[in-house]
């Protein structure tokens, strides 16, 4: 066998490869206010969006999962009572699932968890299906932080769908991250541009 020959069969194949715009991020939130919040499809499909108007946005997420949810309480030292964090997972055919934690007289509530087997929160939500579904509940006091860890599908070959509107407050062509429980705008991201539908 020639020299080239060899060379052209040791040239290893061209690999599969895969396009989708996918990777998993972890978005902080505080809490304002107390929080019991039922977080939908819609919810987590909103999170990223651009404004394309100064009252209109759209939204760059095609599909999300919930990976895990951790979140701590308020601390005690600021506490008027004892508290409570708990995250209820919404079953596809069998009974929900609750992790909850209370606080200590010196260490606040802490609860992480991870969608378990069966449970909503951990398919594929997709734009235009479905969005009002209720995937988790959670409930958490004033002064918690909840970290929401999610994988991502970016839009792509398609067009991305509406998302919230505004009160003619967003800047056109900027991005935003809105609170996990939407239009409540109890559990503000942390570090990023906001706003509150």
């Amino acid at each position: 066998m020639s020299r080239n020959a060899l060379n052209r069969f040791m040239v290893p194949r061209i690999p599969q490869y895969s396009g989708t715009l996918r990777f998993t991020k972890k978005l902080r939130f505080l809490t304002s206010a107390n929080l019991s919040a039922q977080i939908t499809r819609a919810n987590l499909l909103n999170l990223f969006v651009y404004a394309t108007t100064t009252s209109n946005s759209f939204r760059w997420l095609s599909s999300v999962r919930v990976v895990a949810v951790e979140a701590w309480g308020q601390d005690p030292a600021f506490a008027a009572a004892a508290n409570e964090v708990s995250v209820e997972w919404e079953s596809e055919d069998g009974p929900n699932v609750t992790v909850s934690s209370v606080t200590t007289s010196t260490t606040p509530a802490y609860v992480k968890t991870r969608p378990p087997a069966r449970s909503l929160a951990g398919f594929w939500a997709d734009q235009g299906y479905d969005e009002a579904t209720n995937l988790f509940m959670i409930v958490a006091p004033i002064g918690s932080t909840i970290d929401v860890t999610v994988e991502l599908c970016a839009v792509q070959d398609a067009a991305g769908s509406a998302g919230p509107t505004s009160a003619a407050h967003l800047s056109v062509g900027s991005a935003y991250v809105l609170p996990l429980d939407g239009a409540t705008g109890v559990a503000k991201p942390v570090d990023q541009l906001v706003f509150v539908p």
